[in-house]
Parts: C-alpha cells; sequence; structure tokens
C-alpha cells in the first residue's frame, strides 16, 4: 500500500522530484513529481514517457488525467505560448513602463514549468524595469470554453526583470492546457480603485 500523505501538517507548498540516475538532480527530467499543497491535496506527476503508471498508483491515487509532462521536454512550444501571452498582456498594459516588459518578452531564451502551471523565465540580456520584485501591479484573468472566469496570470518580477509566470486557476479542476492570448480578459484600476474589464 502506498500512503503519500496522511495528516500532513509539515509538507504545505512544497514538492518532490523523482529523476533517473543518468539526469543527476535536474527537475527538469524528473519521472515523478510529487506536489503537496496542503494537509489534504497532493498532485503526482508522471512522465508516462520514461516510467508507466502502475495499476498500483492508480488503485493508490485514482485514474490518471493526462496533463503537461513533468518538466521542461516541451519547453520549446510552451516557451513560444507563454510569449505571446506576455506580449498580449504588456500591450494592453496601462503602465507605459510595460514597453520594457514588451522587450523582455523578446529575449525570453527558456521556460520550464517548475511545479504545475508556474513557468521559470530565463531571459537574455534586455533591459530592465522599475517594478518591484513580487507580482505585477495589475490583473490579467482568463476564460476557457467551459468557465468564462477560469483563472488569472500572474507576472512575477525579480530585480526588473521577469522571474515566472503563474497561471492559478478558479475552476474545481486544473485546466489541462494554458489559456490562448484571446482568452485573456484584461483589466485595469483608476485613481478611485474601480477596476473596469476589456
Amino acid at each position: 500500500m502506498l500512503t503519500l500523505v496522511q495528516e500532513n501538517h509539515q509538507m504545505i507548498d512544497c514538492e518532490f522530484f523523482g529523476v533517473p540516475v543518468a539526469a543527476g538532480t535536474d527537475p527538469a527530467q524528473a519521472v515523478l513529481r510529487i506536489d503537496f499543497f496542503d494537509s489534504t491535496e497532493v498532485t503526482v506527476c508522471i512522465d508516462g514517457s520514461v516510467i508507466e503508471i502502475s495499476n498500483a498508483i492508480e488503485r493508490a491515487l485514482g485514474p490518471a488525467v493526462a496533463s503537461h509532462v513533468v518538466g521542461s521536454r516541451e519547453g520549446d512550444t510552451t516557451a513560444h505560448h507563454i510569449a505571446a501571452i506576455l506580449r498580449t498582456c504588456f500591450d494592453a498594459s496601462p503602465d507605459p513602463r510595460s514597453a520594457l516588459l514588451r522587450d523582455q518578452v523578446e529575449a525570453v531564451r527558456t521556460v520550464d514549468e517548475s511545479v504545475p502551471r508556474i513557468f521559470d523565465i530565463v531571459l537574455a540580456e534586455a533591459p530592465r524595469s522599475d517594478y518591484a520584485d513580487g507580482p505585477l501591479p495589475w490583473a490579467v484573468y482568463y476564460c476557457s470554453d467551459e468557465a468564462p472566469l477560469a483563472g488569472e496570470v500572474l507576472v512575477w518580477m525579480l530585480e526588473g526583470r521577469i522571474n515566472f509566470v503563474e497561471f492559478p486557476w478558479f475552476t474545481t479542476d486544473m485546466p489541462a492546457e494554458l489559456p490562448r492570448p484571446d482568452q485573456l480578459i484584461l483589466t485595469s484600476t483608476d485613481e478611485d480603485g474601480v477596476r473596469d474589464v476589456r
């Protein structure tokens, strides 16, 4: 019997990577990843191109649900997709400083899904912005074919550069795909704190 978590009060918002011996400890080559969100919810990601999902695992965890592969084996396609999302966000931004962020999008070298729906961004040289560390101060939401409000896009900054992009979801189940640029819902806030959706 495989028990991954029970009355878990220590492993909150953390992850475990299982990797092939030949890959060392590079999480981009992970075969198995276990993400602990709280004491009751655990996500187990298995790279089916490397190992099969056994009957024992399915009995313990339930039937498998198709999702992105573990790590960055689809990184090239994902990088183009995320760059298109970021361009749409920054083109519609009311903040004039976002022009520097557009330049950074053109400098994206690699994108790596470090945990489900969080993508680390590696940039080539590009001008730094004066945004503070943390998420950008304006909101972008997204819809899906099933939900009019499916989640949001959070662009995190570090030392004036795009550090990672997060796609939290509001639906019961994690979306199987990233939003398309045309599914973004762009918002802004005026000086009275009133938010409008464009």
